[in-house]
Formats: structure tokens, C-alpha cells, sequence
């Protein structure tokens, strides 16, 4: 009896499953480890890198050379963790900041967190804030939050959204549940 192997089957004969391709999934691998080593240097922390490679991804998709991804973005006397740029615009669009529980729990640091995003809002910046549990437990969500801002912002068109769609990138998130009274 001769065994078949999921490396071996077709990824025709796939399509009805859930399963993909071993040589997609290693290739997909193989572009993340890479996302991940070219901003990991620029990065504090891993969940940085984790939603740094999401972004970059997604930009990847897009294929808009203009839009570009950074880790460390200086601004005043802060550092935020990742900024979305535009060519031609002398700030980002968006600051993106992974708050990791450690240094964004107690009443000082987030009243520091607090100055932190008025300073952007202030400068003409969005500023979107993840925690660490949302960006390990829902790291696509985070990246539809960012994607839905782009779009809401005019920074991505119907052709570059339909791109994402077709590429099966999430670009809303779920809408929050309401509690029952």
C-alpha cells in the first residue's frame, strides 16, 4: 500500500480543505522570517516584530512603493514602536504602539502613554495602541484595525483594498460585543 503524503499531493486536490500546500507554507515562512530579521534590529520586543511583519506583509500585498514601514519612529521625547509612512509626507500616517504590560500598567506610565498619543494627535499622527494579549491572541484583528484606518484616512484605494480581500487580509475587525443587561 502505498502512502500519500500532504507534500505530495497536488494543491488542486486541496482546495476543498483547509489545508495548504507544505512548499506555501514554507515559503510563507521563509518571507516572514525575513520581514522579521530586516525590522527585528529596529525593535524592542517580539510582539513588535509580530505585528511589524502583519503590517509588512499587508504593504507587501498592496504593492504601493510610496507606503513604507518603520520600527522606531522619533517624535519629541518619545519613541513610538512602528510608523506607517507615506512618500512625500514628512511624518507618518499612523504610529503604531505594542504596549507590552510591563511598561504600559502603571498610573505613570500611562499617563506618559497618554501625553505620548496627544503629542501625535497633535502633530497630525494617528496613533493606534495594541496590548500585548490582543497582538498574540488577535493579531489579525490588530492589522484590520490599522488596515480600516488606512482606508478611512484615504491612504488606500478600492483597487489596493479589493488586493487585500483577494489575498484573503482581513480588513475589519469584528465588531465588539455588547454586554447584556
Amino acid at each position: 500500500m502505498k502512502m500519500a503524503y500532504l507534500d505530495q499531493t497536488e494543491a488542486d486536490d486541496l482546495s476543498a480543505t483547509s489545508f495548504k500546500h507544505i512548499s506555501l507554507c514554507a515559503t510563507e515562512a521563509v518571507d516572514c522570517a525575513a520581514i522579521a530579521r530586516e525590522l527585528g534590529p529596529g525593535c524592542d520586543s517580539h510582539i513588535e516584530v509580530a505585528l511589524g511583519v502583519k503590517i509588512k506583509k499587508a504593504l507587501c500585498v498592496i504593492g504601493d512603493k510610496t507606503l513604507t514601514l518603520k520600527p522606531r519612529y522619533f517624535l519629541g521625547r518619545y519613541i513610538y514602536d512602528l510608523a506607517i509612512f507615506r512618500e512625500g509626507r514628512s511624518c507618518p500616517i499612523i504610529v503604531v504602539e505594542c504596549d507590552g504590560k510591563e511598561f504600559h500598567s502603571t498610573p505613570e506610565q500611562l499617563e506618559n502613554d497618554a501625553r505620548k498619543t496627544q503629542l501625535a494627535w497633535s502633530k497630525g499622527i494617528i496613533p493606534l495602541r495594541f496590548t500585548g494579549t490582543e497582538i498574540h491572541r488577535t493579531p489579525d484583528d490588530c492589522l484590520a484595525k490599522i488596515l480600516q484606518t488606512m482606508r478611512y484616512k484615504s491612504q488606500l484605494t478600492q483597487a489596493q483594498c479589493n488586493l487585500l480581500d483577494a489575498a484573503g487580509v482581513r480588513r475589519h475587525p469584528p465588531l465588539p460585543a455588547y454586554a447584556r443587561g
